[in-house]
């Protein structure tokens, strides 16, 4: 299974009751589906502690909730309650993705 979260730094946030719904990846090429997503408790887990993270402020480097959070840091620390592994900077992050076509995104 793989979890992706595309985040940005940004002053103002959107609802908490606005959670995208995220689409369906195919096993055999990697392409988008349309169509629902099955939830899955990996998922449910990164969304849920995403949402428990509004307010906490920014910080360059930060990784936790008491420290406050910088992009990447929301990403990695998100995953990680869901065990997933992630690197610490957004460059490593991107390094570590895989290409996406333009026609394939939604």
């Amino acid at each position: 299974m793989v979890l992706a979260m595309v985040t940005g730094c940004s002053t103002s946030r959107p609802p908490a009751s606005h959670i995208p719904p995220s689409p369906r990846i195919s096993q055999q090429n990697g392409s988008a589906i349309s169509g629902p997503v099955k939830e899955s408790p990996s998922r449910d887990i990164v969304v849920q502690t995403a949402v428990k993270s509004i307010g906490v402020p920014y910080a360059w480097g930060g990784d936790a909730p008491a420290e406050g959070f910088d992009c990447s840091g929301l990403v990695r620390f998100t995953h990680s309650r869901a065990g997933v592994a992630l690197p610490r900077t957004a460059k490593a992050q991107f390094d570590q993705g895989r290409a996406v076509h333009l026609k394939d995104l939604l």
